[in-house]
């Protein structure tokens, strides 16, 4: 990276599976690439789709064809299949090729392919993984135990394959965002390097979660879950607790 920050910024090149929506793990990621600084990176996301305005320090490239983003057509495309047919891995792997790989960080969401990855290493970018759950082997090991708790079946489709594959992903990445000290101790667990691996945060924006301090005076209390009613989401749990 160089270290005149005054002459131009370096450029973050963001790789994100997800249609931007305004809510989940693309509202983070686009949240934390708005406050990042233009003097420090000139900030490049790639991404299947966006349905609302994203900031303009954010240089958008959609890889969905327009005619596919018409929101009458949109709204019918099933989320897995919006995912899936984007050609956002060729895309991206354009943009590794033109880049300057002295000046690059290549920062990843989501679980892009290994060839990818290997792409950008070859290249000489700097390549930086944001961890926005545990490992698939910490999850394993968790929901494996809990089936077994409740005597139920296995449900899970996280396989010893999927885990295998994510070792060997993150095993690519010079450094590695740990969103929460849960994220942090599941890299070391999965043999990730301690130097390789950065604490952060998400944060929050108090703004998308306002509340109203006279609302428990108008109506009833209510308890809201939110999620699939499922042993992965810790409803047994839940449900014992509450009772």
């Amino acid at each position: 990276m160089v270290k005149d920050r005054e002459k131009s910024a370096d450029e973050l090149l963001t790789y994100c599976p997800l249609p931007y929506c305004g809510v989940g793990p693309g509202q983070t990621c686009i949240s934390l690439l708005e406050n990042i600084p233009v003097n420090i990176f000139h900030k490049t996301l790639v991404l299947p789709s966006s349905d609302r305005a994203i900031a303009k320090s954010i240089d958008v490239k959609q890889t969905i064809p327009f005619i596919l983003r018409i929101p009458f057509l949109s709204q019918r495309l099933p989320y897995n299949y919006e995912r899936g047919v984007a050609s956002l891995d060729s895309y991206f792997a354009r943009m590794i090729e033109t880049c300057d790989p002295s000046r690059t960080i290549a920062y990843f969401w989501g679980h892009p392919p290994l060839s990818l990855i290997r792409a950008a290493r070859n290249r000489g970018l700097m390549t930086v993984r944001e961890m926005i759950n545990t490992s698939m082997g910490t999850v394993k090991a968790i929901l494996d135990n809990a089936y077994k708790r409740h005597g139920i079946m296995s449900g899970q489709d996280i396989t010893e394959e999927s885990v295998e594959r994510e070792r060997e992903e993150l095993a690519l990445y010079d450094y590695i965002f740990a969103s929460n000290p849960m994220v942090e101790s599941s890299l070391l667990e999965a043999g990730i390097d301690a130097s390789r691996i950065i604490a952060s945060t998400f944060g929050w924006t108090p703004s998308r979660y306002a509340i109203r301090p006279d609302v428990h005076e108008r109506r009833p209390f209510r308890a809201l879950f939110v999620g699939v009613d499922a042993v992965r989401k810790g409803v047994p749990e839940l449900l014992a607790a509450w009772k």
